[in-house]
């Protein structure tokens, strides 16, 4: 039966225990916990759509209660991950994730690296079905879970129009149903990026675009998570590897993000796997109205909660945020 959970958080009462680490002992945590257990994690490629390399790392549990494939955001890296990795881990699951092709560690298709591309969208989706087919279910799993962010939210939900029987559930976390084009209103967006393509700049940075920490961010002005511990190691994951980083998106990247999006609404009433859907009250990366629309029309989607205050990356937010967040998608799956 569909359900619909739509509730803005002032108390977040789910929470009987923290998840693994929390800010008031961070940076040792990290030191002494994540990175040891991250560092254990067996690296690999394979070769995706048209013979893009796809970097991956995964952490088996020969006792899991399941596996998990998380499936990322534009410009990330699965190194942005560690402590989701160590949380989840600390659970019972195996964990599989991969970096999308043309950022991270993965193949870049443009002598620009820092130029976010993709030729068409379902290249993303391809290579999910391939990481699945040939580093996921090399090893047997009763049960398989999706975990995604962003615009791995919007790769997973295009998964699962086309492999419904894939993984048991789904948790989307902030997906990339509909991009918020600010500053601009969304027709003349798809009007300007149309235009560039037209005039031969499908490769180029599209408007107000540009390489990775051209001028530094700072946390102030950032508009990922409101905690500036986790901020801070998001950041220096980039500092650290200059290579994994990725800047703006070219115009053929827009395009094809804008035509998954129609997409994903269109068939959205197909659409069919369990699946869970997190908000951020505070997005101004996508558009939560089309995140509540396409759950609408699918067939066994639950939103719950609007995480009030809560920017995008509510994987890496403040404590308060994440905790509850990691405990609703362990519940959801756990149900399964």
């Amino acid at each position: 039966m569909k359900k619909l959970f739509v509730l803005v958080v002032t108390s977040l009462v789910l929470v009987s225990q923290a998840w693994a680490i929390s800010e008031s002992n961070y940076a040792e945590d990290m030191a002494t916990k994540v990175m040891p257990f991250y560092a254990t994690g067996v690296k690999g490629t394979f070769t995706g759509k048209d013979g893009v390399p796809i970097a991956y790392i995964k952490f088996e549990n020969p006792q899991e209660v399941g596996a998990i494939v998380i499936t990322t955001g534009r410009t990330e890296t699965y190194a942005l991950y560690a402590e989701p990795i160590y949380d989840l881990a600390q659970k019972g699951y195996s964990i599989y994730i991969y970096d999308h092709r043309g950022q991270g560690f993965s193949g870049r298709m443009l002598a620009n690296p820092q130029i976010g591309y993709v030729a068409h969208f379902d290249d993303y989706v391809e290579d999910l079905k391939t990481f699945v087919d040939t580093v996921v279910n090399a090893t047997p799993h009763d049960r398989r879970y999706l975990l995604s962010h962003s615009m791995g939210g919007a790769v997973a939900a295009k998964y699962g129009l086309l492999y419904p029987q894939d993984f048991n559930a789904y948790a989307m976390n902030s997906p990339m149903i509909r991009i918020n084009p600010s500053p601009y209103p969304y027709l003349v967006a798809q009007l300007i990026v149309d235009f560039n393509i037209l005039a031969g700049k499908a490769n180029d940075f599209s408007n107000g675009q540009k390489p990775f920490n051209n001028p530094p961010e700072t946390f102030e002005k950032n508009i990922l998570t409101t905690s500036v511990l986790r901020w801070t190691t998001r950041h220096n994951v980039f500092m650290d590897h200059p290579e994994a980083s990725l800047g703006g998106a070219s115009n053929r990247w827009v395009k094809e993000g804008f035509t998954a999006g129609k997409y994903l609404m269109a068939h959205a009433v197909e659409f069919q796997p369990r699946t869970l859907i997190l908000q951020a009250g505070s997005d101004k990366v996508v558009e939560i109205k089309q995140e509540e629309e396409f759950c609408k029309l699918a067939q066994h989607c639950e939103i719950t909660p609007v995480y009030a205050g809560a920017f995008h990356e509510m994987l890496r937010e403040r404590d308060e945020v994440r905790d509850d967040v990691y405990s609703r998608i362990e519940k959801f799956f756990s149900e399964d």
